[in-house]
């Protein structure tokens, strides 16, 4: 005769045309089913951790609350820093609605339309209005992901959330700047962070890009100087943060894809510039008694440490004031410019796409493509010629 299983440990049997598996505990039995042994098998370590986080398996009154919470806790605990913040930031937000706390067993395709409603005309923070189509899109991404754990637990047979109807989104033509204002916003940049500025103008990388950079950042290949895009700098939240300690820093974060993470060929003229700021950055080096950055960011403080974003944003928006140009002009807005102005000039909208750290040119194109009704007129009547 074989020896009995311990409490807790699970057996996994044929069934059907899939696999069945049982888990007991205190009396109680669990199952969880799945078309291979080994996603079985899978589900049955999973309901072993949420026992031992405490997290009462056969209850059905669990409420969506708390599969997020478990999700979070559970099945997301190795995600890269800044996106557990948009999911806890995610999770905060449906929290404010009373969808939070129904059973998981319970929840309804109106519950989540309500949700997705509400998130629409009231979801900000602030009141003042509601949150963004994409960033809905977003929230609805992390709970379809929440709610195939639900699923594969036994806890719905079905997930309701998937046949909401979003809001749609609507694609808004962004503003570029001429090369003339681009180059106004330069001239007006003062102090030590006007390099950053320089930087998203002749490079169109994202900011947090931008003040990642440090000194081994610029590179040389076959006589070709690049900047080798790897990181980028935000202030995400410290999750493991005691109490009175800070509970967020500055951190650089790897980039997300292998296309964000890229090569960026500069020409010599912009080289030769950056060479001069490093050589600037290690000739305080030498006169700082050893306080200095051994290998400083490229925007940096008095130490050759990074800059706070929100503070170098400050700086953006007053030199946006003093070059007079509007309001709305964003660091994003030299990133829209600089890719627009390389494909209007005839760059290949797939190097740009490569240079932009985009996946698909079709995305580029969509989004960096500025005509005129004039420069459509001068083109059509340019290529009239050969017909």
């Amino acid at each position: 005769m074989g020896s009995r299983r311990a409490n807790g440990e699970g057996c996994i049997t044929k069934f059907r045309n899939g696999y069945r598996g049982k888990l007991c505990h205190n009396g109680k039995s669990k199952y969880v089913y799945g078309k291979t042994k080994k996603e079985v098998g899978t589900k049955l370590q999973q309901l072993r951790i949420d026992i031992k986080n405490g997290i009462d398996i056969f209850s059905t009154k669990m409420t969506f609350a708390e599969l997020l919470e478990r999700y979070l806790s559970s099945y997301a605990p190795d995600i890269r820093p800044a996106t557990r913040q948009n999911y806890e930031g995610y999770s905060t937000k449906i929290g404010q609605h009373p969808i939070a706390g129904i059973p998981v067993a319970n929840l309804r395709a109106d519950d989540f339309q309500q949700l997705s409603n509400f998130l629409y005309t009231k979801g900000r923070n602030d009141g003042a209005g509601g949150l963004s189509a994409k960033t809905i899109r977003n929230i609805f991404n992390f709970i379809s992901a929440a709610m195939k754990t639900a699923q594969a637990n036994g806890l719905i047979v079905n997930d309701p959330s998937r046949y909401v109807n979003l809001p749609r989104q609507h694609h808004i033509e962004k503003s570029i700047l001429s090369i003339t204002e681009v180059q106004r916003l330069i001239d007006a940049a003062e102090g030590e962070w006007a390099f950053g500025i320089y930087i998203l103008a002749h490079t169109g990388l994202r900011s947090g890009e931008c003040l990642g950079l440090r000194a081994d950042s610029l590179c040389f290949e076959d006589g070709i100087p690049y900047l080798n895009i790897q990181h980028s700098l935000r202030r995400v939240k410290d999750f493991a943060a005691k109490p009175g300690q800070h509970k967020s820093h500055l951190m650089l974060t790897d980039l997300k894809t292998d296309y964000s993470r890229r090569k960026i060929p500069l020409s010599q003229e912009v080289a030769e510039h950056i060479k001069a700021h490093i050589d600037h950055l290690h000739d305080k080096a030498v006169h700082s008694y050893g306080l200095f950055n051994e290998n400083p960011f490229l925007v940096c403080n008095e130490l050759g440490n990074a800059v706070e974003p929100s503070s170098f944003r400050n700086y953006f928006n007053r030199t946006v004031n003093a070059a007079g140009l509007p309001r709305t002009t964003t660091q994003h807005t030299l990133r829209h410019s600089r890719c627009s102005h390389l494909i209007q000039h005839g760059c290949s909208p797939k190097l740009v796409s490569l240079y932009c750290g985009h996946s698909d040119a079709g995305f580029t194109l969509s989004r960096y493509t500025h005509y005129s009704l004039a420069d459509i007129n001068r083109e059509l009547r340019t290529h009239e010629k050969d017909f």
